[in-house]
């Protein structure tokens, strides 16, 4: 079972922890520690970490805004955009602009928005912008741009839940590379974009005694 399912299947919300927001809001380098991203502002070498709107050449500008969101959910999509960034992968900025605009809907339909993205289930949030969409125009979203946002999103969500977890590492049902720091690696990892599942592996008590006993044979690089 992948982490994914993992997510999908959550009953209860992870919670927030606003110490832990702090915490990650300050891993993020000075000219991005914004809630709101113009291109002709990024620095430099983080230039090419962004997904352009489509038909604009590299060079064109963009902005990426989740001021308009309440303050602790803006603060947790800008870390997550700037995770993207951190392991190497793209912004995906059409995207993050789409899920950005449905959530503005949907919460301008609220009497009271949550605080923060791990109030609700990643299934509560795909139900009320599915829902909110459908009341705004009689119709649901495109099921390619329903799948785009509701990836971004779980990515967003599964980045927040791991940096919130304060279980050891090695207890985590999913372990990886680029999510958790925690884990020993060495230098070089040729699989650092790997992970390894134990959900699937039962009795509880056999998938802990596998995941100490990968544990204490993984030791740090010097």
């Amino acid at each position: 079972m992948s982490v994914n399912v993992t997510l999908e299947n959550l009953s209860e919300p992870v919670g927030f922890r606003p110490e832990t927001l702090e915490t990650l809001w300050s891993q993020i380098p000075p000219g991005l520690r914004t809630v709101t991203w113009n291109s002709p502002d990024i620095p430099d070498e983080f230039a090419e970490g962004f997904t352009r709107p489509a038909g604009r050449a590299p060079g064109r500008r963009f902005t990426l805004d989740f001021a308009g969101l309440p303050p602790v959910i803006a603060r947790e999509f800008t870390w997550c955009a700037w995770q993207f960034i951190a392991i190497g992968a793209k912004v995906p900025v059409p995207t993050f602009q789409s899920l950005v605009r449905r959530l503005n809907d949907a919460f301008q339909a609220m009497p009271q928005a949550p605080v923060s993205l791990l109030e609700r289930t990643p299934q509560w949030w795909y139900r009320t912008l599915a829902a909110t969409r459908a009341r705004r125009t009689g119709e649901l979203p495109a099921l390619s741009t329903r799948r785009a946002i509701e990836r971004v999103l779980r990515r967003c969500y599964q980045m927040l839940w791991w940096a919130c977890d304060e279980q050891p590492w090695w207890q985590r049902e999913t372990w990886g590379l680029r999510l958790d720091p925690r884990i020993p690696r060495r230098p070089h990892e040729p699989q650092g974009a790997g992970r390894i599942s134990f959900h699937s592996l039962n009795p509880f008590w056999l998938r802990r005694g596998l995941q100490w006993y990968l544990k204490v044979h993984m030791k740090p690089a010097n």
